[in-house]
C-alpha cells in the first residue's frame, strides 16, 4: 500500500520547474540488496522537497523491510535548514518512525579563490524503535520484544578545495535503554553504499567528489561502531558518475569490515535523471 502511494506520488508530481529523480541499487553475498529511490524537486530558488523510499533485505531467509520518507531544505542565505520524517512498517514484528533537523552554517560561499563552500553544521533526530513480541529471527529463536528511544546528535563539515568537494559527518547515539542484541533492524548512515541491521553506538564518515568532465569520481571512508561491537569496523568505497544528456548513471564499490576475516564487498548502481 505505502509503496503504491509514493510511486504514484512521483507520477504525479509536478516536475516543470526542476527536479531530480535518483534511484539505487545494491547487491552482495547471500541474497543481500538494498534500493534506494528520491525525487529531489525544487519548489523555488530557496525550498528543495525530497520523498523517499527504500527497500532492504539482509539474506535469502530473511524478511524484506522498506522505508518511507519525506525531507525538506530550505537556504535562503548563509544558513542551510533541513527537516526530516521517516517510517518503517512492520516487518517480522519491527517497525521504527523517526523526526529530525538540522543546519549548516556557509562561513565562505561562492568565491573564486581555491577554498570556498566551507561550512560547518549540527543536525539531531529521534528514533522510535519497536519490536511486537512472538517473531522469529533467522534461526527460528524468538526476537525479543521491546520499545526503545535512540535520539542521534550530529556533527557536519563540508569544504570545496578546488576543484575537490569534501563533506564530513559524525553522529553519536543516546539510547532510553540498553540496546537489545539484535539484526534486525533499520540503520541507514550517510556515505555508507550497505545499510546496518545492528543498534550502533556512532559513525564518522568522509566523502570527497572530483568533478571532471564528463564524469565525476568520488571515494568514502567510513568509521562505524556497533554498540555491543568489540571495536569498530571500516569501509572505503569508490566509484564514478557518467553524465550524458540529462542522465547520470553511478558504479560504486564498497569495501565493507576491512581488515577483518568478515570483510566483504559491495557493488552498487545507481541513476539520475533530471528535469529542467
Amino acid at each position: 500500500m505505502f509503496k503504491k502511494i509514493f510511486f504514484l506520488f512521483l507520477i504525479l508530481f509536478p516536475a516543470g520547474l526542476s527536479a531530480q529523480i535518483v534511484v539505487s541499487g545494491v547487491t552482495g553475498d547471500s541474497g543481500f540488496v538494498a534500493v534506494r529511490g528520491a525525487l529531489y524537486y525544487k519548489a523555488n530558488e530557496d525550498l528543495t522537497i525530497i520523498p523517499m523510499y527504500s527497500y532492504y533485505k539482509n539474506t535469502d531467509e530473511s524478511p524484506s523491510i522498506n522505508g518511507f520518507g519525506l525531507r525538506a531544505e530550505y537556504q535562503p542565505g548563509r544558513i542551510a535548514w533541513g527537516v526530516e520524517g521517516g517510517y518503517v512498517p512492520p516487518s517480522n514484528g519491527y517497525l521504527n518512525y523517526s523526526a529530525g533537523a538540522d543546519a549548516k552554517y556557509y562561513i565562505i560561499g561562492r568565491t573564486h579563490e581555491l577554498v570556498e563552500m566551507l561550512y560547518a553544521g549540527l543536525g539531531a533526530t529521534f528514533i522510535r524503535h519497536e519490536q511486537r513480541p512472538g517473531f522469529p529471527d533467522i534461526f527460528g529463536n524468538t526476537i525479543p520484544d521491546y520499545t526503545l528511544n535512540e535520539t542521534r546528535a550530529s556533527l557536519l563539515a563540508g569544504v570545496t578545495v578546488k576543484p575537490v568537494l569534501i563533506s564530513s559527518v559524525f553522529s553519536k547515539s543516546f539510547f532510553s535503554q540498553t540496546p537489545p542484541v539484535v539484526s534486525n533492524i533499520w540503520i541507514d548512515t550517510p556515505y555508507f553504499v550497505t545499510i546496518n541491521s545492528s543498534f550502533l553506538d556512532y559513525f564518522w564518515n568522509t566523502y570527497a567528489v572530483l568533478p571532471l568532465d564528463p564524469f565525476d569520481v568520488h571515494g568514502a571512508y567510513s568509521l562505524a561502531k556497533d554498540y555491543w561491537g568489540g571495536s569498530p569496523y571500516q569501509s572505503a568505497s569508490f566509484g564514478a558518475t557518467i553524465k550524458v544528456m540529462g542522465i547520470a548513471w553511478t558504479g560504486n564499490v564498497e569495501f565493507r569490515d576491512l581488515g577483518t576475516s568478515n570483510a566483504r564487498t559491495y557493488y552498487s548502481l545507481s541513476g539520475n535523471l533530471y528535469f529542467p
